[in-house]
């Protein structure tokens, strides 16, 4: 696929420089530091302008009268002015631009510029509504103190960066469809930029350019895509194609990613379909469109937050429920009390499921001479009666106790507690269907649709339906809806095996 970088006119190309980032390192980390910067500022401000009441403890004054005296609408307007001042002059001095920023001192002068902003803020609000505060020592002491427990913040961020966000924090690997000067472009920023936590897969294009881009890091074709997605771990595609002169084989590109379930991001123009949410880039000058097969804006934030959360209380409320099932495993049956398997999660990438152990230990090397009994269609193996469980883990299997372990999983963030359930690996490699694999565009879950439907009574056809239906009406509500309803299909045992 050749691009003739004279073909066009020469100018910034549309994600270079500070444009392209990592979408979801740039939101999340956004997050975190202005709301953080927000209440330090709001906190040091409004700490200043009370503590006089506070001091002056012989006032008359009773609470209520206080209350009454300093919460006017007036008072609300101006506080709510101010928040919104703040976040202003900070983003407009540099401070949340991109972590490109090859200099420490250029990133203090950042902070420095946006937090004297501030400071001139507070001193010019102190002048309207005639507080009787000191106005330089008022300034002053808010300029130090902000100036302090912002320093601090960032220097908490800083260790977590390097200490800790390596050991809990999944790379995302990308493939660039191209090998062109736009190909080349995005590679040379990642190689630019290794703290955005992105990892460059290789590239795809059936006609390589020589000397823009690694030819050992060609993977393949553009012919090759839909097979380099299935059986590699890719989390975006980025497509550094020429429109007028490639369109049909961009069109292609994306129908693929979308088909699997992968995220795409091309640099113009718009490609309609059911399955994608269209969103355009954050950056005024990216001219960049994304193309999401699944939901990526802050409420997974708060779907992770819920996971955590509600994972966290189920492994102190339930410990007694798994002591005993730990008992009950280990004397009923030889072998560990705990099965781990290696399954596929978000993205196929593979992780350890942990189940309190239901079948003989040599579970799995008999599968093989069993499965001719496979009451299933498609790839999966399931059998009502099989003959490898044990005793006890007839119970514990209709009662979805041995399930349980995986609220670990949830709490480190392998799965979430609502999602398709996550399927062996020997299931996956029988898929031969590009479409089945959108089911990884998602976390795996606990439970899930076809679970409170049926359970083990659900055919494979139905069952990965339920789970394409949840990815594409994916909500908090519906995840909850599923959570209430997991409970009475458990108990009463509906479509267990």
């Amino acid at each position: 696929m050749s691009e003739n970088p004279t073909s066009r006119p020469a100018r910034r190309l549309p994600f270079s420089g500070d444009d392209w980032q990592p979408r979801r390192l740039r939101s999340l980390s956004g997050i975190v530091s202005q709301a953080s910067d927000i209440i330090i500022l709001g906190t040091v401000f409004f700490g200043i302008i009370l503590l006089p009441y506070f001091r002056h403890s012989s006032s008359n004054l009773s609470f209520t009268e206080f209350l009454e005296l300093r919460v006017s609408l007036r008072n609300v307007l101006v506080a709510v002015v101010t928040l919104s001042a703040w976040r202003l002059i900070l983003w407009s001095s540099g401070v949340y631009g991109p972590r490109r920023v090859r200099s420490l001192w250029a990133f203090a002068l950042r902070c420095l510029l946006g937090l004297n902003g501030c400071a001139a803020l507070v001193g010019l609000v102190l002048l309207t509504v005639r507080s009787g505060l000191p106005l330089w020592g008022t300034v002053e002491l808010f300029w130090g103190l902000c100036f302090l427990f912002m320093t601090i913040l960032r220097v908490v961020l800083a260790l977590y960066d390097i200490y800790l966000r390596p050991r809990f924090r999944e790379q995302r690997n990308f493939i660039i469809v191209g090998s062109g000067p736009r190909a080349a472009r995005v590679y040379a920023e990642c190689l630019a930029n290794v703290e955005w936590d992105y990892r460059l897969t290789g590239f795809v294009d059936s006609e390589p350019q020589g000397g823009y881009v690694p030819a050992d890091m060609i993977l393949g074709g553009l012919n090759d895509l839909e097979n380099i997605l299935m059986r590699t771990v890719v989390d975006e595609v980025l497509i550094a194609l020429p429109m007028k002169s490639q369109y049909e084989l961009v069109g292609y590109a994306i129908e693929v990613c979308q088909r699997l379930g992968i995220q795409s991001q091309y640099f113009t123009d718009y490609f309609g379909t059911s399955l994608t949410k269209r969103r355009s880039s954050a950056g005024a000058n990216s001219g960049r469109l994304v193309l999401d097969v699944v939901h990526t804006d802050t409420r997974l934030i708060l779907k992770r937050v819920i996971d955590f959360t509600l994972s966290l209380i189920g492994l102190v409320l339930l410990s007694p429920v798994m002591l005993a099932t730990a008992i009950a495993v280990k004397l009923t049956s030889r072998g560990p009390i705990f099965f781990h398997q290696e399954r596929f999660g978000l993205n196929k990438r593979t992780f350890y499921m942990h189940k309190f152990r239901s079948m003989c230990v040599d579970a799995e090397s008999r599968q093989a001479a069993i499965e001719h009994l496979n009451e299933t269609s498609g790839p999966a193996f399931k059998i009502k009666n099989d003959p490898r469980v044990t005793p006890i883990g007839n119970f514990i299997r209709k009662m979805s106790i041995d399930e349980l372990p995986q609220l670990w999983n949830v709490f480190v963030g392998e799965m979430s507690l609502v999602g398709p359930r996550p399927l062996p690996l020997r299931d996956v490699n029988r898929f031969s269907e590009a479409w089945l694999m959108r089911r990884f565009s998602v976390k795996p879950g606990v439970t899930c649709l076809w679970q409170i439907g049926g359970r083990s009574n659900t055919d494979f056809d139905r069952w990965i339906a339920l789970d394409l239906q949840y990815i594409d009406e994916w909500s908090l509500t519906l995840d909850l809806k599923i959570l209430a309803k997991t409970l009475p299909a458990v108990f009463t045992s509906r479509g267990a095996s």
